[in-house]
């Protein structure tokens, strides 16, 4: 079986309704939070109990941040839904944090209080944070949008509140942070309460967007195997800006399928490069490791839908 986890979907709320805590994610950047840590001491190992408490306060401080607007990552396989995981990850969250306080509440137990200041920009379009949240997390790829909530005015409906909902969402390949797929939806659903109208409501468009969002993906996963399409290769062990220009002239030359390369960067001894190829990463890769490529040897030793980690060396 495939990674467990195709999809995650993020989305940020907004409720506009009389009497209801409203929250507009893009007017900001970060939040302030405070959370507690503990970890138990072995060994008498003080420093290593503080070091892995203070861990702990900041994951979450995020999960408390990001929990106020994501209630749950959604991570999709074959059109069901299989996990429901909190997001917990603090590397790259945290912009800053202070120690309020810290001690022993008990002779093996160490705890570790807070105050953090938590980046939103998962919540703002940062496609690369974005990009990096779904490879920790094993995703394929990464769905974020924003859903707006409220009470359509002007409508007759007996004592029932027209509750209207708009959601937007774009797709983004998880290993390369490109986005491959936008969508928009709009529903209705009249209802007493405006609060739960507006649940449904949302429902509605949120079903509605991912049977299209999933013919999309669908078309261009199909679209990148039988035509031309992108894949990052990442090229270890060069030796020279020559010794890159050799290799792509080589692969150019033998591997079927390839259209063009293109620097994307080169630095010390990695290179970036963008292939051209009808095809897809899985197909190149298998050419790449079993051709005959006159002077060069290749290991493969990274491979996902867009991208290939290869190592490069002289015969």
């Amino acid at each position: 079986m495939r990674k467990n986890k195709f999809f995650i979907m993020l989305f940020s709320l907004l409720f506009v309704f009389s009497g209801f805590a409203t929250f507009v994610s893009g007017q900001q950047a970060t939040k302030v939070v405070t959370s507690t840590g503990v970890a138990s001491i072995f060994s008498n190992d003080v420093g290593l109990a503080r070091d892995q408490a203070t861990d702990d306060a900041l994951r979450k401080a995020v999960e408390q941040t990001l929990g106020t607007f994501i209630q749950s990552s959604t991570l999709v396989e074959n059109n069901m839904v299989v996990q429901d995981n909190i997001l917990s990850w603090s590397n790259g969250y945290v912009r800053t944090h202070k120690i309020l306080r810290e001690g022993k509440t008990d002779p093996s137990t160490y705890q570790v209080i807070i105050e953090a200041v938590v980046e939103l920009a998962i919540l703002q379009g940062n496609t690369q944070m974005a990009s990096a949240i779904a490879k920790k997390l094993g995703a394929e790829v990464i769905i974020t949008g924003k859903t707006i909530a409220k009470v359509a005015t002007g409508f007759n409906l007996g004592g029932m509140k027209s509750c209207q909902a708009n959601i937007t969402a774009r797709v983004i390949k998880a290993d390369v942070a490109t986005i491959i797929a936008t969508g928009s939806s709009h529903a209705a659903y009249p209802h007493i309460d405006e609060v739960t109208g507006g649940t449904e409501a949302i429902k509605k468009a949120t079903n509605k967007l991912s049977t299209e969002l999933l013919n999309k993906i669908t078309q261009k996963w199909k679209d990148e195997f039988y035509k031309s399409t992108t894949v990052k290769v990442v090229v270890h062990g060069v030796k020279s800006f020559t010794q890159v220009n050799d290799f792509k002239n080589t692969v150019k030359y033998f591997v079927r399928g390839v259209k063009e390369i293109y620097n994307r960067n080169i630095a010390g001894s990695m290179a970036e490069l963008d292939v051209k190829i009808t095809g897809n990463a899985s197909q190149l890769a298998r050419e790449l490791e079993k051709k005959d490529l006159d002077k060069f040897d290749v290991k493969i030793i990274g491979l996902t839908m867009n991208k290939i980690t290869i190592q490069i060396s002289d015969k």
